[in-house]
């Protein structure tokens, strides 16, 4: 008994194991027909076959030729855009010959944006020469070639990569101007870099934009130059919050109190800002009316909170 039951044993391995061998040889020769596998197309203009093979590499080099046509795009973008800014004509130059900072420096700004006039103040504080753009704060063409499109814009030319160096955001700005003159050996791109922005989203799924250290100053202390405490460092950061959380949010319920005194007032920035010169007579009238009437509504909805 012991031998037939070692053959009928072996029979139904071997019978297994073929079993087994042509069921893996099968799925064999079916991925190599698949990989094998042509198309043919039936257009009597391309008449072409195509395989597999050949289908994956064309789409790949189809998708490399995009991503590279892209970054063509891209770049031609960027030089159309330095382009374009460098055609606009100041709408007014600061000089401060006893100053030279050696810098060249270009400013973006509404009239009556209370932010550009923060760093106005410290510009002219700490004697820098710079020239004057007026952005129309209602289409904004002035700063179209610009990703950001808040003011003010501060545009250091002859730094950077591309030609010329953008900082953006006034608390940004002023910190980045006040460690460049405590400590000349670090250059401006490189104190830029200690501001890093990251992007987030508001409540309402608005997207916000936030500067990292924006209230600090960047130094070596070897190297600094005023005789400030660490102190006076800290009280002066204080009131730099201050202005930015309290003080500017109080400028719109008070000076935008009436329709008609929104009016005289952005009639009063259209003499000071030289809009005249600067834009035509309809887009003057579009941005004193239009401008009036949205402060006027933001002083209101600010004044309730």
């Amino acid at each position: 008994m012991a031998a037939p039951m070692r053959k009928t044993f072996h029979r139904k391995f071997h019978s297994l194991f073929n079993d087994k061998s042509q069921f893996w040889q099968t799925k064999r020769d079916n991925f190599s027909k698949i990989q094998n596998r042509s198309f043919q197309t039936r257009s009597k203009f391309f008449p072409i076959r195509i395989s597999l093979k050949g289908g994956i590499f064309g789409s790949l080099t189809i998708a490399g030729a995009v991503t590279l046509g892209n970054l063509a795009q891209k770049s031609i973008r960027v030089h159309a855009a330095v382009n374009e800014r460098l055609q606009l004509k100041p709408s007014r130059e600061v000089r401060v010959p006893e100053a030279d900072y050696g810098l060249k420096l270009t400013m973006y700004q509404f009239t009556s944006c209370p932010f550009c006039c923060k760093l106005r103040s410290v510009l002219d504080y700490y004697g820098f020469s710079y020239d004057i753009i007026e952005v129309n704060s209602v289409n904004k063409k002035q700063i179209k070639w610009s990703d950001y499109k808040k003011v003010p814009i501060l545009v250091c030319e002859d730094v950077g990569k591309n030609g010329f160096l953008q900082l953006n955001d006034s608390t940004v700005i002023i910190s980045i101007l006040q460690s460049y003159l405590l400590d000349r050996s670090q250059s401006l791109e490189k104190l830029a870099s200690y501001y890093p922005a990251l992007e987030g989203q508001d409540e309402k799924g608005k997207k916000t934009v936030e500067f990292q250290n924006k209230y600090f100053l960047m130094y070596q202390q070897a190297e600094l130059t005023d005789n400030r405490t660490k102190e006076q460092y800290e009280e002066e950061r204080k009131w730099r919050r201050w202005t930015d959380s309290d003080l500017v949010h109080m400028l719109s319920p008070n000076v935008y109190r009436t329709p008609s005194e929104s009016l005289q007032t952005f009639r009063h920035f259209d003499k000071v800002g030289e809009w005249e010169k600067n834009f035509s007579s309809w887009e003057r009238t579009v941005v004193i009316y239009v401008g009036a009437s949205v402060m006027w509504v933001m002083g209101k909805i600010i004044k309730r909170k």
